[in-house]
């Protein structure tokens, strides 16, 4: 029997009123980083139009690297505005996905002479000529640390299930990139290695949440650029994440290069 988009369906063990969902938009935070009403208003608007999942906006896990883009979830204080973002959600029955984001790495809006970092030693997006810090093994290990814990911050808001931010040509997306992940160590290579951190930031994310609770990913199996990734890489890459748990693949095609 053929299914609509108004009937109800599930995300591993999380049960939805419909097939609708919001996908992520970044919206203005306080000068924390926490949700601004207006903000949280304009997922409520979201929720009263009969969405049944609604995935935040990236929320950074660190501003130790690079400056904060839209809303961060790094810390306990954060959590209340969260969760009341996501209260007024559940009031109109729709479920609520936190998508957390290592960051933007080369993406990031830099000047043009402070580097941003990046998976390896490659030009910035706005800056070519500026050539990006590649992230040492500690750095990664810190942010697959964050990552973990945001994902338990998230899951105190109230949270119905957590993305990971991995698409675009964003940071975790640069190291799944042979044209910006030029490494020579585990993190770099073979397409196994250049997805280390994300299966990383996965078991991160699957340690500090309920067994019940869905893990998406957002990824990019086709840049839609000449040289750049293709849809075969992008079939062996969701092969990869269902290997690693992932209830759902959020896809994505496409790059600023585009």
């Amino acid at each position: 029997m053929a299914k609509s988009l108004f009937d109800k369906t599930y995300i591993g063990k999380m049960k939805l009123k419909n097939r609708i969902f919001m996908s992520p938009m970044g919206t203005t935070g306080e000068a924390d980083g926490a949700y601004c009403n207006e903000g949280i208003d304009y997922f409520e608007e979201r929720a009263k139009g009969g969405a049944g999942l609604i995935i935040t906006g990236a929320n950074v896990v660190s501003t130790k690297y690079e400056p904060r883009p839209c809303t961060e979830l790094s810390d306990f204080h954060h959590v209340e505005r969260l969760n009341m973002l996501i209260e007024r959600c559940h009031a109109y029955g729709a479920k609520v996905c936190v998508q957390l984001s290592p960051g933007l790495g080369r993406q990031q809006f830099t000047d043009p002479f402070t580097p941003p970092y990046s998976a390896g030693s490659v030009g910035a997006f706005w800056f070519p000529d500026l050539i990006c810090k590649p992230f040492s093994k500690e750095d990664i290990h810190y942010l697959v640390e964050k990552v973990g814990y945001s994902a338990s911050l998230a899951v105190n808001a109230g949270a119905d299930c957590v993305e990971l931010h991995a698409y675009g040509g964003y940071l975790l997306d640069q190291f799944h990139s042979v044209q910006w992940n030029n490494r020579t160590d585990e993190y770099g290579g073979s397409l196994e290695n250049r997805m280390r951190f994300t299966l990383e930031c996965i078991e991160a994310i699957k340690k500090n949440v309920p067994d019940t609770m869905p893990v998406l990913v957002k990824f990019t199996p086709h840049q839609r650029v000449e040289g750049f990734r293709t849809i075969d890489e992008g079939i062996e890459m969701a092969k990869i994440l269902e290997k690693a748990g992932v209830d759902a693949l959020h896809v994505d095609t496409g790059c600023y290069e585009e």
